[in-house]
């Protein structure tokens, strides 16, 4: 059974750039980012609730539609970020300042005053921070890596200027700047500096990599984290590269060059398997068995068994390739500029069928360009000024352009899209221009594929169970909305029976921790136990609950049913983080005291150990090794205080773990992972806002490295940390 359909959503002031790299681009979180050129649009997926979603899923079926659908807003925080809002700052217009030595450059628009975007890619998610990148390159050869720092999910920050890495790649001195800020360069060192095109890469264990090319025909790969490391670096020869893509089951890069032709980048060396051709290539996919190569005639499957290719029926340019395996086969769907779709399968021999075409995406288009020619006709008939009518045609034709196209949730295909009049004159202002993002289900183009599970993010879990049950999720009628106690007593028994068959209410079995080094047994036992993730999205989605209940405006009667209901979930909330802390606690006690790490013989671990100490699930005695006590003192800009720990604390003394009292008398929140006493302005809080932790700092300590190393996440909620900066 196809999945809900999901109603498209419009993006303002959207003009797709074109070209051969794609504008539109999915992460593994499920974000999508949309290239405008000047600037891009995120869609960032949110906590769904359920008076939203509900609200947007009963409007179709109130206009007399056959089936409810979901709306986009809500399921996704979009918003517009511009890379460079302040050029200064991030950097951009470096190479408007160089100044050659040795060489004269062609002629070239070289002072270019708007940068825009040419290319954008999401990293590989980093395991310990449940965070991605995005990576920017303009057209003035400078790329830049951001990330979501602060709440607000318009917030994104450079974190990493490749330009200036460069720059001291190169052992470029301060003394090599003019008095007027210009930067002299040998033409070698120029062309170094200049990024072609970059693409992110990653390893099962957690590692991010980034490879770039430069426009001197170097090829280098760096590992991704607080810095950038370098891992090898070659010089290649030839036409430029033009397109990246990581083949992590031939453990090499494959390079899409000028002449349209592919070469692999492995541990020997480069080696070519397409060979240069006039038919644009427009599209690269990796899969299990090797490359997927897309150009304007054909479609290109190459293994280590052999390649093989088949003619496409439309010679036009691709624009999508969603890939979906399911043994022994792999599907492909291709999608065209103009909006036709191929389905091909490939077998164990990399023999490749094309399939019947199926109605489901003709209706999908059918809808796209439905919908243009409506809303243009509405348009006509508010012209003001009559004298035009003869010349405005009501029966136009719209024409379809498909910018891109992108697999979301494991379950839909986002395909973003834009419709002009087709044989019509048109001025449109920028401002006014606009782009149409749709969601057509995977199951109803391929049924005879289904999308393998993958692991998901918190937000994606929750939103694939409201997705999945949209026929049994609790709905809003008249009696909810008046906030009649009948009307909300029916809808709170809904409520539980929903939430109990989506999420499991019994505690799961815990499997039992063989103690080894501390961080072996926090990512096997804490951060990727499904037992443990079942926790954090059960306690997500009670988040979600608390805050559609706030929504409802009830009687006198229905209110005292609703808060003993949220009475009850608080309840719930509670046990949750007990069970999560206490499994925390005891990983931690009996891994960090034991001969597999180093002593901890400082007085911040001491305080960590003992702080957690009540919420183990073992006897000091049990433990061994535990410290009596120990006096932790914590300087700040702040103020300076002193606190106290000792393995003699009683469970119910530590009962509230929110907060510690200093020797002062003043009582400090605790981080929610540490315990640690939060004394710094700067701290972090998840995009849930309800837990708060501590920022590694320069502490003198063996354990919190490790534990931020491998968990810098909510780990109630399984959901993202972001800075905030706290008021006195």
């Amino acid at each position: 059974m196809p999945p809900p359909p999901i109603n498209p959503v419009v993006l303002k002031r959207s003009a797709v750039a074109e070209g051969i790299l794609r504008p539109i681009c999915s992460s593994e979180l499920d974000q999508i980012a949309v290239n405008n050129s000047t600037h891009l649009t995120i869609l960032d997926p949110k906590l769904p609730l359920l008076h939203e979603a509900l609200g947007k899923a009963t409007e179709v079926a109130a206009i007399g539609g056959a089936e409810s659908a979901f709306h986009c807003n809500a399921f996704f925080n979009i918003n517009t970020v511009i890379p460079w809002q302040n050029t200064v700052d991030v950097g951009v217009g470096y190479f408007n300042k160089i100044m050659l030595t040795d060489a004269e450059r062609g002629f070239g628009f070289g002072r270019i005053v708007e940068p825009i975007v040419v290319q954008h890619a999401w990293s590989s998610v980093d395991t310990a921070s449940r965070d991605c990148y995005l990576g920017v390159l303009a057209n003035t050869g400078e790329l830049f890596l951001l990330k979501r720092e602060t709440l607000d999910p318009a917030n994104y920050t450079v974190k990493h200027r490749l330009l200036l890495f460069l720059m001291e790649e190169l052992n470029i001195l301060s003394s090599r700047f003019t008095a007027e800020g210009d930067l002299i360069l040998e033409a070698q060192e120029a062309l170094f500096l200049r990024v072609n095109t970059f693409l992110f890469g990653g390893l099962d264990t957690g590692q991010v990599w980034l490879n770039l090319t430069h426009e001197n025909g170097r090829v280098a790969l760096y590992e991704l984290g607080a810095e950038l490391k370098l891992v090898r670096e070659t010089i290649h020869l030839g036409p430029s590269i033009v397109q990246l893509v990581w083949c992590p089951n031939l453990n090499s890069f494959g390079y899409v060059l000028s002449d349209n032709s592919v070469s692999i980048w492995s541990d020997s060396g480069f080696g070519s398997i397409k060979a240069s051709s006039r038919f644009v290539i427009s599209r690269v996919e990796p899969f299990a068995s090797g490359l997927i190569v897309a150009d304007t005639r054909a479609l290109n499957v190459f293994s280590n068994s052999g390649s093989s290719s088949l003619e496409l029926s439309f010679w036009t340019t691709v624009v999508g390739l969603s890939v979906v395996e399911q043994a022994p086969y792999t599907y492909i769907l291709v999608v065209h500029e103009g909006g036709q779709s191929t389905v091909v399968r490939v077998d164990s021999n990399n023999e490749l069928q094309k399939m019947d075409d199926l109605l489901a995406w003709k209706y999908a288009i059918s809808a796209m360009c439905g919908g243009y020619q409506s809303a243009f006709r509405k348009e006509n008939a508010k012209a003001v000024l009559q004298a035009f009518a003869p010349y405005l045609d009501e029966n136009v034709e719209a024409e379809l352009t498909v910018h891109g196209a992108t697999m979301v949730f494991g379950k839909y295909i986002a395909v973003a899209h834009s419709a002009l009049p087709r044989n019509s004159v048109l001025h449109m202002y920028v401002s006014l221009k606009a782009l149409t993002l749709s969601f057509v289900p995977w199951t109803s183009v391929v049924p005879e594929a289904q999308v393998p599970a993958v692991k998901k993010s918190t937000f994606s879990s929750l939103i694939d169970a409201f997705l999945a049950t949209i026929d049994s999720i609790p709905t809003f009628d008249k009696g909810v909305i008046d906030g009649s106690a009948e009307g909300v007593k029916t809808f709170l028994a809904s409520l539980a029976a929903w939430k109990n068959i989506q999420f499991a209410p019994e505690t799961p079995s815990l499997e039992p921790v063989q103690p080894s080094a501390l961080e072996t047994c926090l990512v096997q036992y804490f951060v990727e136990d499904p037992a443990i993730e079942a926790l954090r999205r059960r306690y997500a989605l009670n988040v979600s609950l608390f805050k559609t209940l706030a929504s409802l405006t009830p009687n006198q009667e229905a209110a005292v049913l609703i808060r003993d209901f949220e009475t009850l979930l608080q309840q719930e909330q509670d046990q949750l983080e007990s069970t999560i802390r206490r499994r925390f606690a005891s990983i931690v006690l009996t891994c960090a005291t034991q001969k597999f790490e180093l002593p901890c013989d400082t007085d911040i671990d001491r305080f960590i150990l003992l702080s957690l100490l009540p919420y183990a699930e073992f006897s000091p005695v049990e433990i061994g090794n535990v410290p009596a006590d120990v006096t932790l003192t914590i300087s700040t800009d702040l103020c300076t205080e002193t606190f106290f720990a000792s393995a003699s604390m009683k469970h119910e003394d530590a009962e509230n773990a929110k907060y510690v009292t200093s020797n002062s008398g003043h009582s400090w929140r605790r981080c929610d992972l540490t315990l640690m006493p939060i004394l710094d302005f700067t701290n972090s809080t998840d995009v849930l806002e309800v837990h708060s932790y501590m920022q590694l700092a320069t502490h003198n300590s063996r354990i919190l490295p490790v534990l931020f190393r491998c968990m810098d996440f909510c780990v109630y909620s399984g959901t993202r940390k972001k800075t905030i900066v706290a008021g006195i």
